[in-house]
């Protein structure tokens, strides 16, 4: 268009009146459409805290799971301050995401017996029960063999059954396997995410430090369960605590939750599962922002609380 040389005075004032209020009107109603603009960003070298979820279960004293607890039935402690929770969901209002880490090291191929196959089945079908997504996945140093994120359960019995008779795969990276689970399967998905993780030796030449997978476990806020399987790898010596890994799976649990144990014999398989499942299902997922970021060099110290006086609370220690 040619812009004019010069205006001309309007001989109709009034109706040009009427149709700069149209216009106006239509300037308001356009910038009630548009959205705001985001918060400006904190300033530089200042993170502003973000969401922590912490996911719950509260057991009575036999044991039993306790899901009729709510938000105001809560506490949540951080260097023994008291936090503001943000987000509560009872048991069963969000979907456990889980990995199955199977360790798949020939030299203990008859440890894979039928009695341990159906215990972590009956695993399998209980979080697909609760509506959780699941993958399956066996690793050695040889390589990994996994499934995708998935509610089918034929899909996920089918790949438990495949590691029973999985061709023998050399020495085992156990913590590098957690990275990989946390990094690419299910830090990608919304829920109350948690590996459980099945082996009979300590981690033998890893190729990540053990920091950069606490780092990893804590920052994707993933619950971590261990099963040792006794008797261990024939070369490994020293006490249970040294050829499982348990302190360091302790450590792992006191960042986001989960736990550890060894199995000594078949006997102790489906009650370790169920207890597992059990968990799952029954878990409660807080969210609260806390009033100060996370320290890298010392993790905060965090402590749920009921006001039931005879429950026991299982969650994170820290963040």
């Amino acid at each position: 268009m040619t812009r004019p040389s010069a205006w001309k005075p309007c001989s109709c004032p009034l109706q040009c009146v009427s149709l700069c209020l149209l216009a106006l009107t239509a300037t308001f109603r356009a910038a009630a459409q548009t959205p705001l603009p985001p918060p400006a960003p904190s300033p530089p070298g200042v993170s502003a805290p973000q969401p922590i979820p912490v996911t719950v279960t509260v057991r009575d004293k036999k044991g039993r799971i306790l899901t009729d607890f709510a938000r105001e039935d809560f506490r949540i402690l951080v260097d023994k301050r008291q936090q503001e929770i943000v987000s509560f969901q009872k048991p069963g209002e969000s979907r456990p995401v889980v990995g199955l880490l199977l360790g798949a090291s020939g030299d203990w191929a008859e440890q894979r017996s039928a009695q341990l196959e159906a215990a972590i089945l009956e695993l399998v079908r209980a979080v697909v029960r609760q509506k959780g997504l699941m993958f399956v996945a066996a690793f050695g140093e040889a390589g990994m063999e996994e499934t995708e994120l998935t509610s089918t359960v034929g899909v996920l019995e089918q790949a438990v059954r495949r590691w029973r008779s999985m061709l023998p795969l050399r020495r085992m990276a156990l913590f590098d396997a957690i990275h990989w689970a946390c990094t690419h399967r299910v830090a990608a998905y919304e829920g109350r995410r948690s590996l459980i993780v099945i082996s009979t030796v300590r981690d033998y030449f890893p190729r990540l430090p053990r920091a950069e997978v606490r780092r990893v476990v804590a920052l994707t806020h993933t619950s971590v369960y261990y099963l040792g399987l006794w008797p261990p790898f024939t070369p490994a010596t020293g006490t249970a605590e040294v050829i499982y890994n348990l302190e360091e799976f302790a450590y792992l649990s006191k960042l986001a939750g989960g736990g550890a144990r060894v199995l000594r014999n078949s006997s102790e398989y489906e009650e370790s599962f169920l207890r597992i499942a059990e968990d799952l299902g029954g878990q409660y997922l807080l969210l609260f922002v806390p009033d100060a970021p996370p320290d890298s060099r010392r993790p905060r110290k965090l402590k749920v609380e009921v006001t039931r006086k005879d429950a026991r609370v299982s969650s994170r220690k820290a963040y």
